[in-house]
């Protein structure tokens, strides 16, 4: 379990994978959002994944929940 914990540290220090979004998403986040849709997202990312792309998106705004791998569902404030 300890070289599990070690690869994972190592990993979240010295790895930077983004997600990058396709053209016209933020606009089309932007539009969903003022017709007053509810958005979520549901992915296999682990919780620390997603808060990471979301950082890097600036997109976590557009949506009211989320569900990510493990069952961890957290709403946003």
């Amino acid at each position: 379990m300890a070289l599990f914990h070690t690869y994972k540290k190592h990993f979240k220090e010295h790895t930077q994978i983004n997600s990058p979004l396709f053209n016209g998403a933020i606009t089309l986040l932007e539009g969903l959002k003022q017709r007053g849709y509810i958005l979520a997202v549901a992915t296999g990312k682990g919780r620390q994944g997603l808060d990471h792309n979301w950082h890097h998106s600036n997109t976590k705004h557009f949506f009211s929940t989320s569900k990510t791998a493990y069952n961890q569902i957290s709403p946003q404030t």
